[in-house]
């Protein structure tokens, strides 16, 4: 098992439902295969801006009806200024 990932990632879900289901998937995944050493405290649920601010090139996931909340348009202009694009993160269905 390699060292811990050196950056933080952030979950865009439509709601905390999704994103805790989604990170109990994702660091079992992680925890089966052995790549690294992941805590739940390197997975951020992005509730709003400030979950994303003092952080440059956020990257991470979007997961669920994400696109249904009513601030993703904040949210993806946030991250482009903040050297990032919600396009660049990876996309998953529940």
């Amino acid at each position: 098992m390699t060292d811990r990932l050196p950056e933080t990632i952030f979950v865009i879900a439509g709601n905390m439902d999704q994103f805790r289901t989604f990170r109990k998937q994702l660091t079992e995944t992680i925890a089966s295969e052995g790549l690294f050493k992941l805590s739940h405290t390197d997975i951020i649920y992005v509730g709003g801006l400030d979950a994303l601010r003092g952080h440059r090139s956020p990257w991470g996931y979007t997961v669920g009806t994400w696109r249904a909340r009513p601030d993703i348009g904040t949210i993806s202009t946030f991250l482009q200024e903040r050297g990032s694009s919600i396009d660049e993160f990876i996309e998953v269905s529940l």
